[in-house]
C-alpha cells in the first residue's frame, strides 16, 4: 500500500521517516531504532534508576515499540511494551504483569482517541505520565481479586463520601465498593452513637443471616437512611417506647428565682417531669407525671393516623386536653419526639451508644443551644408572670411555636 506524489515517492513512508528522524532528536538517548524497513523503534518512558538492580529495575528500563502501519499517518501505528538494551531480556523476560502492560498500552492508545490523530509523541508523553502519576499502582490493585479489594477498601474509608472518592480515583475499586466487607463497618459507624443502635444493629445482624446476598449491607444502610427522615410512627413503634417528659419552660423554677433573676422564665428541658407510656388500645401510662404538683392519672390519647402512620395525637387527661395537640417529629439523631406547645416528649433509648442510655444526653441537642431571649415590644406581660427573658432553644422553629 503506497500513495505517491508527482515525483513518484511514497508520501507514507516519506510522512514515517520525518516522523522518526524528529522522534529520534526530541529523544535523543531515549530513542534506539529497532528496524529500518518497516520502520520501527523504541523510546524509553523511564530511565534506568541510579544504583542499578533491585525489585523496580524492569519498569525503569521500560521502553514504547513503535511500529508503523503502511499507511500511516492515515492508519494507527502499533505499540507493544519492550525492554530497553541495557537489560538482558533472559534476566527480566516480563517486567510487567500483562494487566500492567495492558494498562500501559491503553494510555498511549488513549492519546489517539482524544486528538483523533496518530500522533506518536503524544503517545509517548502520554504513557509516561501514566507511569510517573503512579498509573502502575492502579493498575497493579485490579490483579487482586474483589474479596482482597474489599479488605483493601475497608481500611481507605470512613463514610460513604470516602467509598466515592477512592472509586473516582481508583475505578477498580467499584465492584467491590458495594460489597457486604465495606458496607458492613460503614453501617455500624454510621449507626453507633444514633438512637435505636442496639436494636437495629441486632435486627440487621439477625436478617443478614438469613439472606446470601453479598450486597445486604449496603441496602441495609439505604434502608435506615430513609428510615430515619419518616417522621410518621406507628401504633406498634408508640406503644413499645417510654418517653421521657418535660416541660418548655419551668413556671416551678421561675418562682424559686433569685430575686435579681425573677425578670427570666427558666426552661424546663433540664429536668424530667416523669415517664409516658403510650398502649396500642389508646391509654396512657403517666402515673409518676407531676405537673405543678398535681399529678396526671387515667389518661388517654387520639391519634392522627392515616394507615396505621400516626403524625399526631392529642392527649387527655383528667376530663381536659393536657398540653393539647402533638406532633411527632425526628430528632437529628434519629430519635423520636413528641412536640407540644406546654410540653416536649422523647423517646427513650436503651442504649444510645453501646454503653448505656443517659437522659441528659438525650436532650442535649436542646439543653447546650439554650440562650436567653428578650421579650420583643409587641408582646404583652403574661397575665399572671410578667417576665422579659426566657430561656429557648437557639432554633429559630422553637421560637417561632412556643408563644411568649
Amino acid at each position: 500500500m503506497s500513495r505517491r506524489d508527482e515525483g513518484g515517492e511514497d508520501e507514507y513512508l516519506i510522512a514515517q521517516q520525518d516522523e522518526c528522524s524528529a522522534m529520534s532528536v526530541i529523544f535523543d538517548e531515549d530513542f534506539a531504532l529497532l528496524c529500518r524497513d518497516p520502520i520501527s523503534y523504541s523510546i524509553a518512558l523511564k530511565r534506568p534508576s541510579e544504583g542499578g538492580v533491585g525489585v523496580g529495575v524492569g519498569c525503569d528500563h521500560l521502553a514504547l515499540a513503535v511500529s508503523y502501519h503502511p499507511a500511516y499517518p492515515d492508519v494507527a501505528p502499533t505499540f507493544r511494551l519492550v525492554v530497553r538494551d541495557d537489560v538482558r531480556c533472559a534476566t527480566h523476560p516480563r517486567p510487567l504483569h500483562p494487566v500492567q502492560e495492558r494498562a500501559v498500552l491503553d494510555a498511549a492508545y488513549g492519546a489517539i482517541a482524544r486528538t483523533g490523530e496518530p500522533c506518536v509523541y503524544g503517545c509517548v508523553i502520554a504513557a509516561q505520565d501514566f507511569l510517573d502519576g503512579g498509573g502502575l499502582d492502579g493498575a497493579g490493585l485490579a490483579l487482586l481479586s474483589d474479596d482482597c479489594l474489599a479488605r483493601v477498601l475497608t481500611y481507605l474509608v470512613a463514610t460513604v463520601r470516602d467509598v466515592e472518592i477512592v472509586c473516582a480515583a481508583l475505578p477498580v475499586f467499584r465492584a467491590a465498593s458495594t460489597t457486604n466487607a465495606v458496607w458492613r463497618p460503614l453501617c455500624r459507624r454510621r449507626w453507633r452513637g444514633k438512637w435505636g443502635f442496639r436494636g437495629r444493629w441486632k435486627r440487621t445482624t439477625r436478617d443478614f443471616r438469613r439472606h446470601d446476598d453479598r450486597h445486604y449491607w449496603m441496602r441495609a444502610y439505604e434502608v435506615e437512611e430513609a428510615d430515619a427522615t419518616r417522621t410518621a410512627i406507628s401504633r406498634d413503634e408508640l406503644s413499645s417506647m417510654t418517653f421521657d417528659c418535660r416541660p418548655w419552660f419551668s413556671l416551678r423554677l421561675l418562682r424559686n428565682q433569685p430575686d435579681n433573676m425573677r425578670d427570666v422564665l427558666p426552661t424546663g428541658l433540664r429536668e424530667s417531669v416523669g415517664d409516658v407510656v403510650f398502649s396500642k388500645t389508646g391509654e396512657v401510662s403517666a402515673n409518676q407525671l407531676v405537673f405543678n404538683e398535681s399529678t396526671w392519672e387515667g389518661s388517654n390519647y387520639i391519634s392522627g393516623d392515616d394507615d396505621g402512620a400516626i403524625t399526631r395525637l392529642d392527649w387527655f387527661t383528667g376530663g381536659f386536653i393536657g398540653g393539647g395537640n402533638y406532633s411527632v417529629h425526628r430528632t437529628a439523631n434519629w430519635g423520636w419526639e413528641l412536640q407540644g406547645f406546654s410540653f416536649v416528649l422523647r423517646a427513650v433509648d436503651d442504649d444510645v451508644d453501646g454503653r448505656g442510655n443517659h437522659r441528659d444526653e438525650l436532650w442535649g441537642d436542646l439543653t447546650r443551644s439554650i440562650i436567653v431571649q428578650e421579650r420583643p415590644q409587641w408582646v404583652r406581660p403574661g397575665r399572671y408572670h410578667d417576665y422579659n427573658y426566657r430561656e429557648i432553644p437557639d432554633d429559630e422553629d422553637y421560637k417561632s411555636m412556643l408563644g411568649w
